[in-house]
This record gives structure tokens, sequence and C-alpha cells, in this order.
């Protein structure tokens, strides 16, 4: 499964990055997340390891996270590994008239025999999963555009 989606949002660059990369605050700007955990001495950057719950279909879904490249301001990789499936997020940003394009592309590749039988129904999920993405992407660049002005 790979998703991708491309917003332009009217911030800097610098600015843009920052906001999307900074996981401490994510819980109170993306409407997803209901809980979000620090794991890592590192709190910013490569190395970064968090619990992040969201709810999906009427549960709570948990996922451990990590920062795995980081290149300021430009890109930067989150990676989780969860029930026989590596998840790979790269989201980069690029200077657009006077804004930013945020582009980001989720990947997720099943590792394990369950995972490989699971995914041959995973393209049912991928409207929802689109959909969930593309609202993290959204809520952040309203935080940029309005809030944070």
């Amino acid at each position: 499964m790979k998703i991708r989606i491309d917003e332009k949002v009217h911030a800097s660059v610098e600015r843009v990055f920052q906001t999307f990369a900074d996981v401490e605050e994510a819980q109170e700007r993306i409407s997803g997340i209901s809980k979000l955990e620090i794991l890592s001495e590192t709190r910013s950057g490569k190395g970064l390891r968090w619990r992040e719950t969201r709810r999906m279909m009427g549960q709570d879904a948990t996922e451990e996270m990590e920062i795995t490249a980081f290149d300021a301001p430009h890109h930067y990789r989150v990676e989780a590994h969860s029930h026989g499936t590596h998840y790979q997020t790269d989201i980069d940003f690029t200077p657009d008239g006077d804004g930013t394009k945020v582009t980001w592309v989720f990947e997720g590749r099943a590792q394990t025999l369950p995972a490989k039988l699971m995914s041959l129904v995973g393209f049912l999920f991928v409207p929802m999963t689109r959909k969930a993405l593309r609202q993290d992407v959204l809520d952040l660049k309203h935080y940029l555009e309005n809030e944070a002005s």
C-alpha cells in the first residue's frame, strides 16, 4: 500500500517543517491523535521515538514510531513496525511561490506471511487511511495558516 498526499501551505518552508516535525505538540494540533507519549530522551529529530494512539474503526490503535531520517527543513522520515508490516512515511517540504509544498508519502510493506495474507484485502483500508493522513496534513495546515499567525 502506498499513499501520496500533496498540499500547499501558506507559510515558509522553515516554519512548515518545524511544525510538522514537532512531535511533542502533535496531539494538540492533529485531531486524529488521542494520546501521545515520547519514549526517547531525544526530543527532536533523528532518533525521536514515541507512542501514538488513534481511534480507528471504533477501536483505539496504538503504534510506536521513530524519526529515522531528518534533514531540516527539507525532509524527514518516520518508520514503524506493526503486526508484521513495516511502515515508512517520507515528508518533503519544497518552496512553492508564497508558501510550501508538502509531499507526504506513506507506504506499508508486509514482511510476514500473515501480514502478506492480510495485504490481499488491505486495499479495503486504503480510503480510510488516505482520509486520516489527509486530515493530519489539513490539521497542520490549518494550524499554520490560522492559529499560529
